[in-house]
């Protein structure tokens, strides 16, 4: 985004930058430095989406708008954890300073993927029956595509990306004899077309399969055409986080958590470690661990215990 000709964001930045020199002084220079470079990076976003003239025009909906910009950039692989993190922690800073309360003020434990790379709470959305009522949910809200692609993340473990760019029509006609589909469209660093990641198809997801084939038809994946992708990601992010407390759901990633703690249990026959201190083989689990990696899309067995919990306490 061209800052040179955004209305207003000259002005904006230099009274951003006068609060926290303000507010940090002189003897927090790497600080400053980085809250600095944040806040123009929010500026660009809020000056070029809604057109806003001053920090106090932003609303609480603007900022969860650029939250999910964000984390749509995130599930690209432009962005860290933790830089998600940092740039909310920046923006709550900077919005408390210009508007002297907290009313902007957003709690990253409530939308952001944890920075922990072990999982010590159990996924919500282990309940297929809840994943599902918050999809029809969404479709009743006018939102049909958002619907079906809950119950996906939570069936085949995709990532949010994955879900959104899947060609339907292709992965049903991947289906195999042991009851498994080829994952490729929307891959992490663009290699689905080089691996073979298989994943179980469960039955109860049939259908919702059936309903985004055809809706796809003869397109490449259901993104409207006069959508760009990373809009339908951030699109997608908001509208699930104004249903998901109806239904005691929590982080959209969740739903690929829930998938690797089912196929935890299916492999071993113990739940996964973040629901029991009780354990199976270290052969067993880490026999489990390697599929659920390879289901997942990812190349290092270590990255499981975000998802499914701890190694400790193997014999």
């Amino acid at each position: 985004m061209n800052t040179l000709h955004l209305p207003h964001f000259n002005t904006m930045a230099r009274h951003t930058c006068e609060l926290v020199d303000g507010n940090y002084g002189n003897s927090h220079h790497t600080t400053r430095g980085d809250h600095k470079r944040r806040t123009n990076t929010m500026l660009q976003y809020f000056c070029g989406v809604f057109d806003v003239k001053k920090l106090t025009d932003v609303t609480q909906d603007m900022r969860l708008s650029h939250l999910y910009d964000m984390l749509a950039r995130h599930d690209e692989g432009e962005l860290t954890i933790n830089t998600l993190h940092n740039y909310n922690s920046t923006l709550n800073t900077v919005f408390s300073l210009a508007r002297g309360d907290d009313q902007l003020r957003i709690e990253g434990s409530d939308y952001l993927p944890s920075r922990s790379t072990i999982r010590t709470t159990p996924p919500s959305s282990m309940h297929v029956g809840s994943v599902l009522d918050a999809g029809a949910q969404l479709r009743a809200n006018g939102y049909p595509d958002f619907g079906f692609f809950l119950p996906v993340m939570r069936g085949l473990g995709l990532r949010r990306r994955e879900t959104v760019m899947q060609d339907y029509v292709r992965l049903l006609d991947s289906l195999d004899n042991n009851n498994t589909v080829r994952i490729i469209e929307g891959a992490k660093g663009g290699i689905g077309r080089h691996t073979h990641r298989r994943v179980p198809l469960p039955l109860w997801l049939v259908p919702t399969l059936n309903a985004l084939a055809e809706r796809q038809g003869d397109r490449r994946n259901v993104i409207p055409a006069d959508l760009k992708r990373g809009q339908f990601l951030s699109a997608l992010y908001y509208q699930y986080n104004r249903v998901r407390d109806d239904h005691g759901l929590a982080h959209l990633h969740d739903l690929r958590a829930s998938a690797a703690c089912t196929w935890y249990e299916q492999i071993t026959g113990m739940p996964a470690p973040v629901f029991t201190d009780k354990r199976v083989s270290r052969a067993l689990d880490e026999q489990a661990r390697l599929e659920i990696s390879h289901r997942l899309g990812h190349h290092r067995l270590s990255v499981c215990t975000y998802y499914i919990g701890t190694k400790k306490g193997y014999q």
